[in-house]
């Protein structure tokens, strides 16, 4: 157990938090968060995964300030990160502002416009699950306050939580507010949780998450906010970003980037956990064994069921042996596997697939993605209809035709 036991091991309460009148209260904090005129901070985040041979640590530094006329979001933002590897040093940033959202991850600019079009920044809900608008699922969004804020409003209001408050404690030498939680879903613990906050100023400190722990797909999140300051910060621009990112802006540019705008391009490079508690990853550059069909899929959006037995008919039906990879927005094993059912030759089921759903610009799921050998994306389709088992058996064919 990841989360400190000393305050995990006191019986968890459900949404009864109150406290003494003297000492801060969760809404307090809430509104602390989501109030702020502006902030900034530097953070060291790490993820923790038991398939990884070590932790990938990222250096970020969060700006947002107060939009309270925005009726997309309340604030806006820029984050810029770094992380390195064993060869090379990766740098990116995601920015938000007025309706324009902008997120580059040292290969591709992407950019939406609500003016333009609005969908990418629904929210779309289906049951427990909510998928975020464009500028609210970029990475690291959720360290923001404002983000944080919304969190702790839904831990404190949603049965599936169960959260105890602890307005005075000492941390590391500190006095510091704590919030901790569980997470259960269908009766399994799905997230832990743990977070810090100064009991001064209401800001957060510490965030520590453990998702799915347990399981082969346990992810575990470490987030120490290492500086902070309140200065008022310039309005953004599309201008002050081009002159902070003028690579980006130049030749990394793809304005609209929706998942049509894939076709002729190369699949974007992505690193996912797979089914079996392994890594499945790809460069941008790296070749195919064969013509490959790539299924972005949602449990919840529905449909599933019937891409994966459409899939695997066409793919008895043709000629050749293609490679199929599933790559499920969701990181339950146990329902994902009961779409699935075992693994066959010739496929890859992977978990946790919201970066690459991202990175494709896939709206809405289920979507479909025909890449050639090469790594080129050839087709699209988008949506689920009767006729799919046919029209894969067409793409594939044209595809192998080509080689």
């Amino acid at each position: 157990m990841l989360l400190r036991k000393s305050i995990l091991a006191i019986t968890l309460i459900g949404t009864s938090l109150a406290v003494s009148a003297q000492q801060p209260s969760i809404s307090e904090i809430i509104n602390r968060l989501s109030t702020l005129p502006a902030y900034q901070a530097d953070v060291r985040l790490s993820v923790a995964m038991p398939q990884l041979p070590e932790d990938i640590r990222y250096d970020i530094q969060l700006q947002q300030a107060a939009a309270p006329s925005d009726t997309l979001m309340p604030i806006e933002y820029t984050i810029r990160w770094s992380t390195s590897t064993a060869d090379k040093d990766i740098r990116g940033f995601s920015a938000y502002f007025s309706g324009h959202h902008y997120r580059f991850s040292g290969q591709r600019l992407q950019e939406y416009h609500a003016e333009a079009d609005p969908s990418p920044f629904n929210t779309i809900e289906s049951g427990r699950r909510s998928n975020k608008g464009v500028h609210r699922s970029a990475q690291f969004v959720d360290i923001l306050p404002e983000e944080i804020a919304q969190k702790l409003q839904t831990m404190v209001s949603d049965s599936v939580y169960r959260v105890r408050f602890t307005a005075d404690t000492i941390v590391g030498g500190e006095p510091m507010i704590a919030v901790t939680s569980i997470m259960s879903i269908g009766g399994q613990t799905a997230q832990e949780a743990e977070y810090l906050f100064d009991r001064q100023t209401l800001m957060p400190r510490r965030i520590e998450l453990e998702n799915n722990p347990g399981s082969i797909s346990e992810q575990s999140l470490y987030v120490d906010y290492v500086k902070s300051s309140y200065e008022p910060v310039m309005p953004l621009s599309e201008q002050q970003l081009a002159e902070a990112y003028p690579d980006a802006f130049t030749r990394m540019r793809q304005s609209d980037f929706r998942i049509e705008n894939l076709v002729g391009t190369q699949l974007p490079a992505f690193a996912l956990p797979t089914i079996t508690g392994e890594r499945f990853s790809r460069e941008a550059s790296d070749r195919l064994a064969s013509p490959t069909v790539i299924a972005l899929l949602d449990i919840d959006a529905g449909f599933s069921p019937d891409v994966v037995n459409d899939l695997r008919q066409a793919s008895e039906m043709l000629p050749f042996q293609p490679r199929i990879i599933y790559a499920f927005l969701d990181n339950h094993i146990d329902r994902i596997e009961a779409i699935t059912g075992p693994q066959r030759l010739g496929e890859e089921i992977l978990v946790n697939a919201a970066p690459l759903i991202r990175d494709c610009g896939a709206a809405n799921l289920p979507s479909l993605v025909f890449v050639a050998p090469s790594g080129q994306v050839e087709d699209i389709i988008v949506g689920y209809n009767k006729d799919l088992p046919d029209s894969v058996i067409q793409k594939m064919t044209a595809i192998a035709s080509r080689k």
